[in-house]
């Protein structure tokens, strides 16, 4: 099936809640995940645990039992921060491998037929092809997502426990460049679809 550039652009909120929709059906395989790393989690917390009273007790009262402390808490954050990162690299996979695959095979995600949009070739109206939607797909989501999962294992890297300002500059700017192209170009055409020649247009 094919479109033309006659066809109506798809809607700001059709696209604000095929994403949303679409953000769920990505999420769903981090939560197996989730049930194999939760005693894996709550056993090095333990450890961490024992491992403070084990330190408190032959340390006694002195000032080291506070660096002890604050050492053990260090620890709990880096091993907390890194499960977390795991989560998202999972997601950003999970969702770059969905996007992709939907939008070159069919021309949709789940999201996108629900609310009633698909995407197309700006050139003819056609598919995007494999090409097309992988280029979307990275400037969409892989680009910016891989920028998060950087910004947070700088976090974890740094000794202040925090990110570098241009890491998160750059997502925020990137985020923000797309946002002010959806609304004020005519078509509604964000960079990802502007670089990747493709757009969004309703299907009803």
């Amino acid at each position: 099936m094919s479109y033309s550039w006659e066809e109506p652009p798809g809607g700001r909120w059709r696209r604000v809640g095929a994403r949303c929709l679409d953000g769920f059906v990505a999420v769903l395989p981090a939560v197996p995940l989730a049930f194999a790393v939760g005693p894996i989690l709550q056993r090095a917390l333990l450890r961490q645990a024992l491992r403070l009273r084990s330190s408190a007790v032959l340390a006694g009262g002195t000032e080291e039992l506070g660096d002890l402390a604050r050492q053990s808490l260090t620890d709990i954050g880096q091993t907390l921060g890194a499960v977390v990162l795991g989560f998202l690299a999972v997601i950003l996979i999970s969702a770059c491998l969905y996007d992709w695959l939907a939008h070159a095979l069919v021309g949709r995600t789940l999201g996108k037929w629900v609310f009633g949009i698909a995407v197309v070739r700006s050139r003819d109206g056609g598919r995007p092809g494999v090409l097309r939607s992988l280029l979307r797909t990275a400037l969409l989501i892989g680009l910016p997502g891989t920028l998060v999962c950087v910004t947070w294992a700088d976090a974890l890297a740094s000794e202040t426990g925090q990110a570098q300002p241009p890491f998160a500059l750059r997502v925020l700017g990137w985020a923000y460049l797309g946002c002010l192209l959806l609304i004020l170009t005519p078509l509604r055409r964000g960079h990802h679809e502007l670089l990747s020649t493709t757009r969004v247009v309703a299907t009803r």
